[in-house]
């Protein structure tokens, strides 16, 4: 597996994101991964360094199911916040349940690489990183 330079994980469990920056550390997966809570955050941060290479992540992990607005509403405005960005990150969309309805709807949609049901397994982190 390879290394990117910078990893967005867009979830509000904690449990999950503690154990996500774990695995990434330790395997060197990334040099730094930022973490966030909520869909608007993440919108902020994306607008805000949209010309900054260097702080545009290379990977997105992004959950469906937050407060407020959800993983889906994030690929709506990001979609909008893309065609300006300099550098446009591989977003993967997870989520604790296996619906396919959930599955099909991202695996349509242009933004989004792949759908992964938590938690991510060895060959997961294989297609993601590899």
């Amino acid at each position: 597996m390879s290394t990117v330079s910078l990893t967005c994980l867009i979830d509000d469990d904690e449990i999950f994101v503690y154990a996500m920056k774990k695995i990434i550390n330790l395997k060197q997966l990334s040099r730094e991964t930022i973490t966030f809570d909520r869909v608007e955050k993440a919108l902020d941060y994306f607008s805000i360094n949209k010309n900054e290479a260097a702080l545009l992540p290379d990977v997105v992990l992004l959950d469906i199911n937050l407060p407020g607005e959800d993983g889906w509403d994030f690929i709506e405005s990001f979609e909008q916040i893309s065609a300006e960005m300099i550098k446009k990150p591989k977003i993967y969309m997870l989520s604790s349940s296996a619906n396919p309805a959930d599955q099909q709807k991202a695996l349509s949609n242009k933004n989004i690489e792949n759908y992964y049901v938590k938690p991510l397994s060895k060959d997961d982190f294989k297609e993601i990183f590899g």
